[in-house]
């Protein structure tokens, strides 16, 4: 009911024994900072650079911005100086009105990716609601973080670490926790900022997607990047909310997702056309309803469509 299967481009295989707790690590925080003074987490690495990608906090004396996040790249092998990849101080938050620390920095993360979505502009001032951020929901300030570390890769990254770093944190983001967290922080941001955070996210896969069948790496095994598809239920009523960009879509009829992308960039000639088509999300909103009987020697579930609200394709409209 969660998951929709997609194809995407191949990941190298990544061991996913290290998973950063970041909810821990910014509860270890010193209460107490100088300004100017950062902390980092590693969120991942690539073990064919000796290259991380890392988080870094740093304290500033603004009262209204305390403190500022980035994504940084470390080599480990050579004694170079990191180099910054994405700074929350261009996300032009508005700040929000809340003291807490975890709450303060889980919307700087979802600001920042909002600023990489296709409706974005260098002078928007995004107003998010006041979230509240305790021990149970600490997997979305993990959620949070890996979504924007996953668009920063896309974008930012170098080529030559990109894959694996991308390939580390794809393997954390589609594990079950991830999931259950996705669907609290959609709940949080309520639809119009979910419908931006899907687009935003979506537009970053079909930018990586459309870059490997561009480079012919696009042909791969269905992988299962469904964290962000979450079902509801209430009142004998399932709700699920499904997004998917439409190049990640598994196509029938053709013997490779690769291979259709060929024949269209071969049928239409119109490059403006291609780009529209491409460059396009599945939304959809559909409502089930279930009974549930209970039988001396077993249950029965009975599921039927009660509604489908929408099944529509939207294309992302750069800015």
């Amino acid at each position: 009911m969660e998951s929709i299967e997609l194809v995407l481009p191949p990941l190298p295989s990544m061991a996913s024994g290290f998973a950063p707790d970041i909810w821990q690590w910014i509860r270890s925080l010193p209460g107490q900072w100088r300004a100017d003074e950062s902390h980092s987490l590693q969120i991942c690495n690539s073990p064919s650079t000796n290259q991380s990608l890392n988080l870094v906090v740093t304290r500033q004396s603004e009262e209204t911005h305390p403190f500022s996040l980035s994504f940084s790249i470390c080599d480990k092998s050579r004694d170079h100086d990191p180099v910054s990849l994405w700074s929350s101080h261009y996300s032009k938050l508005k700040p929000a009105n809340t003291t807490d620390v975890a709450a303060q920095f889980l919307l700087e993360i979802v600001c920042g990716v909002l600023r990489y979505g296709p409706y974005s502009s260098s002078r928007a001032i995004f107003r998010l609601p006041a979230v509240h951020v305790s021990e149970g929901s600490g997997k979305i300030l993990s959620l949070s973080v890996l979504a924007l570390a996953f668009l920063v890769c896309i974008y930012e990254a170098p080529s030559t670490p990109r894959w694996e770093f991308i390939g580390a944190i794809t393997a954390r983001l589609t594990r079950d926790e991830m999931r259950h967290a996705a669907r609290e922080l959609m709940l949080a941001l309520g639809s119009d900022l979910e419908e931006q955070w899907m687009r935003s996210l979506n537009l970053g896969i079909t930018n990586w997607a459309m870059e490997a069948l561009r480079s012919g790496a696009g042909a791969s095994s269905p992988l299962r990047f469904a964290v962000f598809s979450y079902a509801l239920s209430a009142s004998r009523l399932w709700k699920v909310q499904v997004y998917c960009p439409v190049v990640a879509m598994t196509m029938e009829h053709h013997p490779s997702h690769h291979h259709h992308h060929q024949q269209q960039h071969q049928l239409v000639k119109d490059e403006r056309l291609l780009f529209s088509l491409n460059y396009q999300q599945l939304e959809s909103v559909i409502q089930f309803t279930y009974r549930v009987a209970f039988q001396e020697n077993w249950i029965d579930v009975g599921v039927n469509v009660d509604n489908i609200r929408s099944i529509r394709a939207t294309q992302f409209i750069m800015h």
